[in-house]
């Protein structure tokens, strides 16, 4: 729940036990704000969206009221005949979604996990993610409808789906195991979603925008000063388009800082010198010097005389990923039994002294939030990660670049780890020997999974571009690191 913060502002907090089964409000008061709600609506002659509070006496003040604009359904305009006869309860797949743009829309299914999926989805068909992340934007022009396994109404994607008027249905349980290219009708209206074509039905969704104000002066002049704000052109920062020439709105303008300032912030954390002194050292059985910097709370009563144990770190990702690389363990020795290849950097019994690793690694942390400049050998790797209770706002991103090997090795290296974080449904945009993985909208768990996978990733393929002599060794590797991961079950985008 969101509470008032001694310090100011507001701030999120479990709901006491004793409160989690009881109404947010009384009844009394839900009785008080309907009777303010009709008196309202009588005044102003048409039903208001109407913003309240009520302070802890119990007192209820109106804080804004305006016109409730809705979308309203073509059937209560349509005669009695064309109404569709009731579903048969045997069609219905798939109830229990939340809609986040009503109406309904039918075709065949096509699976999407990554922006890599979109390209080939054909118009007329029915998309369905396991969460809606950004990219599902491209296909908007395409799809007759939208399907999220997991997500709210007041996700980008679902805003920009009301803005398209695309019927979708988010966090539907049980979606994505629709088989692609079975016919579908998707009632978003309804939540649910059908077998077969519902044609009927698709009509009689058909929505009617009822802005009685739409054809005024005033609001033709919105609609103008809409189309140099909310349209957005810039898709992804790996096209070459993406740059400030093509900035065409205010939202394209938005999408290009925000872009360039998570750049800055990589390239801060990434270039931070070796000599820096700041932070605490991790003390840890991994022969890895890290410094930890809290930027959510007081340095000073962390650790003992500059040092804090790997167990007594809290930042939720960090311990994730943490515990990953400790159950790998690190490498010391030939990573195929009879291969050729020795790594560049053995270790022996945990020794604490390694050559070659006088470049520290910086970790900045939070209770829920981490961004971490690895330098191992001759390669860098920056994972930046949030693990909140609330799944809109965490993401786990991983920049990975250079390496000690040819410059045909360490491509060959990116694309075996962009293969194994495809399985576990990262977005890729690597160019050459530069990683750069994402995946957004996950609930914490999902977040501490991934962390700890990823983990284990970095120390198997720490200076692996040695052994990735040619493609069949890299594919070799690539099935046998699946394998011992447990990924070669999970969905390959």
């Amino acid at each position: 729940m969101l509470v008032m913060d001694e310090l100011g502002g507001t701030r999120v907090q479990a709901v006491p036990q004793d409160l989690r089964t009881q109404p947010s409000i009384q009844p009394s008061i839900v009785r008080e704000l309907a009777q303010c709600a009709l008196r309202i609506e009588q005044h102003y002659g048409k039903p208001q969206d109407i913003e309240w509070a009520v302070d802890r006496q119990g007192k209820v003040f109106l804080l804004q009221t305006r016109p409730l604009h809705v979308l309203s359904d073509a059937r209560a305009s349509d005669p009695p005949s064309s109404i569709p006869v009731e579903i048969a309860p045997e069609s219905v797949l798939v109830e229990g979604g939340t809609t986040a743009c009503p109406g309904a829309g039918a075709g065949p299914v096509v699976q999407v996990t990554s922006s890599h999926d979109l390209a080939a989805v054909p118009k007329g068909a029915v998309v369905v993610a396991p969460n809606p992340f950004p990219g599902l934007i491209t296909v908007m022009g395409k799809a007759t409808a939208l399907v999220t396994e997991v997500g709210g109404v007041a996700s980008h994607m679902a805003t920009l789906a009301r803005e398209y008027r695309i019927p979708t249905l988010v966090g539907a349980p049980g979606a994505i195991a629709l088989q692609p290219g079975m016919t579908v009708t998707v009632d978003a209206t309804a939540g649910r979603i059908l077998d077969g074509i519902h044609a009927p039905l698709v009509a009689a969704r058909r929505r009617q925008a009822a802005h009685i104000f739409e054809d005024m002066p005033l609001f033709r002049g919105f609609r103008d000063i809409l189309e140099l704000v909310a349209p957005l052109n810039l898709l992804h920062p790996s096209d070459p388009g993406f740059t400030p020439a093509n900035c065409k709105t205010l939202h394209d303008i938005t999408r290009f800082a925000h872009q360039c300032a998570m750049s800055e912030i990589f390239g801060r954390v990434t270039d931070l010198e070796s000599r820096a002194t700041v932070g605490l050292r991790l003390e840890s059985s991994l022969p890895l010097p890290v410094l930890l910097l809290y930027v959510d709370r007081p340095m000073s009563g962390l650790g003992r005389n500059g040092r804090i144990l790997d167990t007594e770190v809290d930042s939720i990702p960090f311990r994730a990923l943490w515990e990953g690389m400790l159950q790998q363990g690190w490498p010391s020795g030939p990573t195929r039994e009879g291969h050729e290849f020795q790594p560049a950097l053995v270790t022996h019994g945990g020794e604490r002294t390694t050559e070659g690793y006088s470049v520290k690694s910086f970790a900045v942390l939070a209770r829920t939030y981490m961004m971490l400049s690895l330098h191992l050998g001759y390669h860098f790797t920056t994972i930046e990660a949030m693990a909140d209770d609330e799944p809109s706002k965490n993401y786990i991103r991983l920049q990975y670049k250079d390496g000690g090997a040819s410059l045909e090795r360490r491509v060959r290296r990116i694309r075996l780890v962009a293969s194994l974080l495809a399985r576990l449904g990262f977005e890729n945009a690597s160019q050459a020997d530069f990683l750069d993985a994402s995946v957004s909208y996950e609930d914490a768990a999902q977040v501490v999974r991934k962390m700890a996978v990823l983990g284990r990733i970095v120390l198997l393929t720490k200076q692996l571009d040695m052994a990735l002599s040619n493609d069949r060794i890299t594919e070799w590797y690539t099935r046998d690191f699946a394998k011992r991961l447990g990924l070669d079950a999970e969905v390959t985008p």
